[in-house]
C-alpha cells in the first residue's frame, strides 16, 4: 500500500515540481529587471490598471456573483466591465455600483 500511494502520489508531486521550477523559475532575471527599469509612463499606468481591473473582477468572484451575468452578457456583445472615466482607480462592477 505505502508503495503504490508514494508510486501515485509522491513520485508525480515531485515530478510536477522539478517541471514547474525547471520552466518557471521564481528568480528575476537581469533582462526582466532591465525591461522593468526602462518601463515608460503609459507602460505602468497600463499595468496599473489592469491591476485595478483585476481587484474588482477578483472582488465580485469573491463575493460569488461573478460568473454568470458577466459571461451572458459578453455572449449578447456587452460589457459588465467597471464604472470608470479614463482610469478604473476607485471602479467598482456595475451591478455593484447600482446599490
Amino acid at each position: 500500500m505505502a508503495t503504490f500511494t508514494v508510486a501515485m502520489v509522491v513520485v508525480p508531486y515531485a515530478l510536477g515540481q522539478l517541471v514547474m521550477s525547471g520552466t518557471n523559475p521564481q528568480k528575476e532575471t537581469d533582462l526582466e529587471r532591465q525591461l522593468r527599469s526602462r518601463a515608460t509612463l503609459e507602460h505602468k499606468m497600463l499595468a496599473k490598471a489592469n491591476r485595478e481591473r483585476l481587484a474588482v473582477l477578483l472582488s465580485e468572484t469573491e463575493k460569488g456573483n461573478a460568473g454568470d451575468s458577466r459571461y451572458a452578457a459578453a455572449l449578447r456583445g456587452e460589457s459588465l466591465g467597471t464604472h470608470s472615466r479614463g482610469t478604473t482607480t476607485g471602479a467598482q462592477g456595475i451591478k455593484e455600483s447600482s446599490k
